[in-house]
């Protein structure tokens, strides 16, 4: 079934890789309870 988002456009890859995956692993590790878990077919950015 196909999904809006299923595959991450090249400007949010790029921001995640410039500064906003480092906030976003701050902002998680001061906050767990925020933290999902994984469903299965989420995309996945790796900084």
């Amino acid at each position: 079934m196909p999904s809006i988002g299923a595959t991450p456009r090249r400007e949010l890859i790029e921001l995640v890789k410039n500064g906003l995956g480092e906030k976003i692993f701050e902002y998680a590790k001061a906050h767990p309870e925020i933290i999902k878990k994984y469903r299965d077919g989420f995309p996945i950015i790796y900084l």
